[in-house]
């Protein structure tokens, strides 16, 4: 299935939109006011027959804060829900604008025990201050069976 996202996230490369690699990437937040960007797509693991023993879900993540770096204000959460979309299986991981370190870091998961359901992958990016803003920017995902 396709990504699906928040109007506006998908960005073409420039010096306001860095990419991993490629001339495109989604941004998520980026607002000076409290807003909540998403980007989901259903995939089906790859299937438990023996034929592989295990599933990785990988993506480069970039982000740029103004934020006080005192507290979590705005986040970044990974999830993995039912093929519904609507039923939270697990969290991968949630990060934050006191996670941004000025270039894009290479973040992966096992989705072993996953091998033959199909899920959603979600990522959702909340601004909480107003007059400041966390960029997420999120390029490069990838699910690699083995």
């Amino acid at each position: 299935s396709p990504w699906v996202a928040t109007a506006g996230v998908l960005k073409k490369k420039s010096s306001s939109f860095p990419v991993h690699a490629g001339n495109w990437l989604v941004r998520l937040g980026g607002r000076t006011a409290p807003h909540t960007d998403t980007l989901a797509q259903t995939v089906t693991v790859a299937p438990a027959d023996g034929t592989y023993g295990a599933a990785t879900f990988s993506f480069w993540l970039e982000i740029k804060t103004n934020d006080p770096a005192s507290k979590a204000s705005d986040t970044l959460t990974v999830q993995v829900l039912d093929a519904s979309g609507t039923v939270v299986k697990q969290t991968l991981h949630v990060y934050s604008n006191q996670d941004a370190v000025g270039h894009y870091v290479q973040h992966s998961f096992s989705l072993n025990s996953l091998l033959g359901q199909t899920i959603v992958l979600r990522f959702t990016g909340a601004q909480t201050l107003a007059g400041h803003s966390t960029s997420f920017f999120i390029d490069d995902t990838a699910l690699n069976a083995s």
